[in-house]
């Protein structure tokens, strides 16, 4: 199912939030048949009046306020509580000017026609905005921060690279129920924090491992990327290896030391073998 959200720039920092965010809230006022999996695009309002994003939904949150990081990007404070919240995750930018009102006027929505209330998009207009979103993100070039977009792609391909990126979000939204910070530092921002595999996405030998819980670490910005490049690991008992190539100075600045230690459980362990036999760089310090 395709739904329409409405954005009020005045009140809610929207191009911020999906740049600095992989996924992100929305509240869910007068919406009752919205289900995961569903697709809802973001309408821009002034000075815009654009459909500027394509979202999927990746979960339903029963909440009674928006989380800290997202009370950032709110202009306005008041009447924030919602009782229930969409977890959106960013699939394609539309690119200025974006697909118009004029043009979704001219396409199947009507006059009466009310964003505000979240509404379910016509046929007409769905099969309009595919088109044109991927018109206006080919127009842009390679240069345009969503030119890997999946409408550049065959549709095989296409499906495929949704698929991907669902699993990615379901991935990190998993690990977040098993790690509410980061393992190594405690850093508990939501949106920081950076859902890691051990052994990397593209080595995995099969499907199961790129999903496995196990298979991963929450982690802050700081860690994931000494993680990442090979720079920390861990031995069996969770202690820290911290390669030679990063100076006393280094260390200090990124909040490593040979005292930390990470909760190693089920297969987390053979995972972390790989990382540390095939991942870690040991090196010496020229």
């Amino acid at each position: 199912m395709e739904w329409i959200f409405e954005c009020d720039l005045a009140e809610y920092d929207v191009h911020t939030v999906v740049k600095e965010n992989e996924t992100f809230e929305w509240d869910l006022k007068n919406v009752k048949n919205i289900n995961i999996d569903d697709t809802v695009y973001i309408y821009v309002t002034d000075p815009e009046k654009a459909i500027r994003y394509k979202c999927n939904v990746v979960d339903i949150l029963k909440v009674h306020e928006p989380p800290l990081y997202e009370a950032w990007y709110l202009k306005n404070n008041e009447d924030t509580v919602c009782e229930r919240y969409v977890e959106l995750e960013l699939i394609e930018e539309y690119p200025l000017p974006g697909i118009t009102l004029n043009e979704l006027r001219e396409h199947g929505i009507k006059q009466e026609y009310s964003f505000q209330s979240k509404r379910r998009v016509p046929l007409e207009t769905l099969e309009f905005i595919e088109k044109r979103g991927a018109e206006l993100i080919k127009s842009e070039g390679p240069d345009f921060l969503g030119a890997e977009d999946i409408n550049t792609f065959p549709g095989v391909e296409r499906e495929a690279i949704i698929k991907v990126r669902v699993n990615q979000s379901r991935y990190r939204k998993d690990l977040l129920k098993k790690y509410d910070r980061c393992a190594l530092c405690g850093v508990t921002n939501k949106g920081l924090l950076i859902a890691s595999h051990i052994k990397p996405w593209s080595e995995c030998d099969k499907d199961e491992e790129k999903t496995d819980i196990d298979n991963g670490l929450m982690l802050c910005p700081n860690h994931d990327s000494l993680f990442d490049k090979g720079l920390i690991s861990f031995d069996r008992n969770g202690n820290i290896v911290i390669s030679d190539l990063l100076s006393p100075e280094d260390r200090m600045f990124l909040n490593v030391n040979e005292n930390m230690h990470i909760e190693l459980t089920g297969r987390m362990v053979s995972y972390m073998a790989y990382h540390l036999k095939y991942i870690f760089k040991s090196g010496k310090l020229k």
